[in-house]
């Protein structure tokens, strides 16, 4: 590998890329996105806030192979469909929305390992983006402990992007997600997603409109799926065509398809979410294995204390321990 600065050509293998300038570390609350933060760091970070916001932005700066990159740490957030300021900072970073701040160059992704299906919504989003990304899986010896083991190479190959096992405690896989970031990260497939005969006969009508933009009807249809059921999608859509000063009648049309899918009693959010569960589902299915023993303890253990009876009996006899 050819050694540059910043923003010029290297050669990673055969192949040439571009070494990357600015990284955003994106994940759910909770997964330990700070410790790869501070890994990837070292904490030399600068800490403001977002123009017109009290949303805090941490930058710090990693040093590799003789360069030094900015490396964003996005507040946590659990959808791109923001329900909050912090939510809305996270997807604008990663659709590269911020005013004055140029989109990152690489996206890595936190998950934690010992609950990848929950944290694989947000993930699958970030992938869906087109974004260049890698994914740390961070936590891995907990997940274990917990009794779940996962088949990284598996997960990496559903996912279409780097899985690096990570652990912030440690310094576990610093070395390799340096090197996946150096390597520019890999845009992934979109997430295959099987979606409502309600959704799919709107997108079918709506193909012949767009179908020069995506080289025939039937691809248009599949594109035009997930734009109908995302409000980040649709938004993200419509201020495309605008901004290409496409015909008004086709903006309309789609505009309107949303709002027919609706009058049909279809939640569009909702189902969005079900269908995209559904197919986390089918990665987790394969990826990710659990010891049937310590699934059925937990169960157990679950059973006792969340029971209305003996959960409640639990509860005073804790209270009452304390308070002797």
């Amino acid at each position: 590998m050819t050694l540059s600065p910043p923003g010029k050509l290297i050669m990673i293998g055969s192949a040439i890329t571009r070494r990357p300038r600015r990284v955003a570390l994106a994940g759910n609350p909770n997964v330990g996105k700070s410790s790869i933060y501070n890994l990837l760091t070292g904490l030399r970070q600068k800490v403001t806030n977002y123009p017109g916001t009290t949303v805090e932005k941490v930058i710090g700066k990693m040093t590799a192979s003789g360069s030094t990159i900015d490396v964003v740490d996005l507040p946590g957030a659990y959808s791109l469909l923001a329900d909050s300021p912090d939510e809305a900072i996270a997807r604008d970073e990663v659709l590269g929305r911020i005013p004055g701040e140029p989109p990152p160059d690489v996206i890595v992704i936190a998950v934690d390992a010992a609950n990848l299906e929950r944290n694989l919504v947000l993930a699958t989003q970030i992938l869906d983006s087109g974004r260049p990304c890698v994914v740390a899986l961070n936590q891995t010896d907990l997940a274990v402990v917990q009794g779940v083991h996962i088949n990284v190479d598996e997960l990496s190959r559903r996912l279409g992007v780097a899985v690096i096992p990570t652990n912030g405690r440690t310094g576990q896989g610093r070395d390799a997600l340096v090197a996946a970031i150096l390597a520019g990260g890999r845009k992934a497939p979109k997430l295959e997603i099987e979606w409502p005969a309600a959704v799919l006969e709107t997108a079918d009508a709506l193909g012949p409109w767009f179908s020069a933009r995506y080289g025939g009807a039937s691809r248009a249809a599949g594109a035009l799926a997930r734009s109908l059921t995302s409000e980040a999608e649709a938004t993200e859509f419509v201020a495309t065509l605008e901004r290409e000063g496409s015909n008004a009648d086709a903006i309309a049309k789609f505009t309107s398809a949303r709002e027919r899918l609706a009058g049909r009693g279809v939640d569009v959010a909702m189902t969005a979410a079900q269908a995209r569960y559904v197919a986390i589902e089918k990665i987790t299915a394969a990826s990710v294995r659990r010891d049937e023993a310590r699934s059925d303890w937990r169960a157990r253990l679950d059973g006792v204390l969340l029971h209305p009876v003996s959960g409640s009996i639990t509860l005073i006899a804790v209270f009452a321990f304390i308070q002797s």
